[in-house]
């Protein structure tokens, strides 16, 4: 169900009946891991597994499942995971999205205007932007934004009031009045 491929090159794989493989450069067989849960989608983040299993996040380090940093345990239903080009987790839950550096957390939610749906997945473009593909539309997430959030030396959990964290929207019905041609 989820593929992701370490720096090392080793292939890591989640499955239906809840496990884990870990298939490394030059293998024969993969290291079987039980999670408990299947596994809807996993991302590499240096040493880390990152796995949504059932409807918890969980974090596999180097031989053993790692607890959560409290930010990342309050995400409500995890239901994608994405690692940038800085080695940033984002996390999208059912009504947030968290991107996690490491140290600090930029949150996304509601009034930032950001709205996670069911099918919501998290893309980078070759600028490194950020956005958010959800059932609804595409919203661009404001690099700016997320940079200050995470550079700001205040608490643990970073948030804003006001709607800058969201660059532009783009609703289907405007996607579906645009043509390609191919010539």
């Amino acid at each position: 169900k989820a593929l992701a491929v370490d720096d090392a090159g080793g292939i890591w794989a989640g499955t239906d009946s809840g496990e884990l493989l870990h298939l490394p450069p030059n293998a024969a067989k993969p290291e079987v891991i039980p999670v408990e849960n299947p596994i809807f989608d996993l991302a590499v983040q240096a040493n880390r597994i990152w796995v949504i299993a059932g409807r918890q996040l969980r974090c596999w380090d180097r031989g053993h499942w790692e607890p959560l940093p409290l930010e990342l345990e309050r995400v409500q239903n995890p239901q994608s995971l994405f690692v940038d080009r800085q080695g940033r987790l984002t996390v999208v839950g059912s009504s947030e999205v968290v991107i996690w550096n490491g140290r600090k957390v930029a949150y996304l939610g509601p009034e930032q205007g950001v709205f996670p749906q069911a099918s919501s997945k998290v893309f980078q473009d070759l600028q490194s932007g950020l956005w958010l593909a959800t059932d609804t539309g595409i919203l661009e997430l404001n690099s700016a934004w997320i940079d200050r959030a995470l550079a700001a030396d205040r608490g643990h959990s970073q948030s804003t009031d006001t709607l800058e964290a969201v660059g532009r929207v783009i609703g289907f019905s405007l996607l579906s009045e645009i043509q390609l041609n191919s010539k």
